[in-house]
């Protein structure tokens, strides 16, 4: 077994299972012996029946009564399926930001409790160890939002996020929306911004590659094509010393504030600035995400057909937030009303 950086700990079993334990089920005593909840324990006998073959660990019996409730205490990886990665959440970076792993147990677009993957820092990074699946997304809940009741998590989960905010590192405001990302599948650095939302959101909406979508969404915004969302940390970029690529990070900086400005106005238009849950406040995130990317999409499709046509930045964000303040209003709005709302919208600029 491999005590990490992390306090975690990577094992194999002797039948040949590989298993991640969470830190706070691991307890080290000042003689250097590591011990184990008994809910990790029994966790491991369900995968190997000679789950003890670690050396060097054994189970602590005397954890409090609450510590069998502890959500996801291990995780069952395949052989060869697991993958370490660095995930950062910016708008500006976002610090306090819980993030999950829809596919983990089930994918269902919810956060799982046993879907937890950790906390961002004040970077707005968060690493972890996981195993990917078919289809599988990063989300994004801020805490404040989310006492997870709707959910179904467990008090000792909830509990563990007392005091935290999840907050712009930058301008020090909380910030109240959920974000996601298709998971890229690599071992590698990947960004979840306001953009990789609209992209993911696209691409439920319409039926299309991520790939498509965010073709889409960049070329709504006025972001080279060139450019990888799920990649480019543009909040770092912006520091870098070739002036293209500075330049670059500034206008997707300036595109994923504008979607995020634009969101909070419908967000406050729908009267949800208050007494929301979390569950209430991923739907009314997600109808305001959709109304900015079925916007995007067609002004993109008109972009496409008319080469004159080249709105502003701030041309853009006027149209997306008249359409998603409107649908915001609308208690209930189906897909095809919303696309309809949002090709009359760009239309009438078209023909202004």
């Amino acid at each position: 077994y491999e005590l990490r950086a992390d306090g975690t700990i990577r094992a194999v079993l002797t039948n040949g299972q590989k298993v991640l334990i969470t830190d706070n089920n691991i307890f080290i005593d000042a003689d250097g012996t590591i011990r184990i909840s008994e809910l990790a324990a029994e966790e491991l006998l369900l995968a190997s029946d000679s789950a003890y073959g670690m050396v060097g660990i054994s189970t602590n019996e005397a954890l409090l009564e609450g510590a069998t409730s502890i959500f996801g205490v291990t995780q069952f990886l395949s052989t060869g399926g697991l993958l370490s990665k660095t995930l950062k959440v910016l708008d500006a970076p976002l610090e306090g930001a819980m993030v999950f792993y829809d596919g983990k147990t089930t994918l269902d677009g919810l956060p799982q409790e046993s879907e937890y993957l950790g906390l961002t820092d004040e970077n707005g990074a968060v690493t972890f160890d996981y195993e990917p699946v078919a289809g599988g997304k990063f989300l994004v809940v801020p805490v404040q939002n989310a006492n997870g009741t709707e959910f179904g998590w467990s008090d000792d989960f909830i509990n563990q996020f007392d005091g935290v905010v999840t907050r712009d590192v930058v301008t020090d405001n909380s910030f109240s929306q959920v974000l996601q990302a298709a998971d890229t599948q690599e071992a590698s650095g990947q960004i979840v911004s306001p953009l990789t939302t609209l992209v993911e959101t696209l691409a439920d909406a319409d039926g299309i590659s991520s790939a498509e979508a965010a073709s889409k969404v960049k070329s709504a915004l006025g972001i080279d094509d060139a450019v990888d969302l799920d990649s480019f940390d543009f909040v770092a970029a912006l520091e870098s010393e070739d002036a293209e690529t500075a330049e670059t990070a500034q206008a997707v900086l300036a595109a994923a504030t504008t979607v995020a400005k634009i969101v909070d106005t419908a967000l406050t238009a729908a009267g949800t600035e208050e007494n929301i849950d979390g569950v209430e406040l991923a739907d009314v995130t997600s109808d305001a995400m959709a109304a900015v990317a079925q916007t995007l999409a067609e002004i993109s499709d008109a972009k496409d057909a008319d080469a004159g046509f080249a709105p502003t930045i701030e041309d853009v964000a006027t149209l997306a937030t008249a359409v998603a303040v409107a649908q915001s209003l609308v208690e209930e709005v189906d897909d095809a009303a919303a696309e309809a709302m949002a090709e009359n919208a760009v239309a009438g600029m078209v023909g202004g």
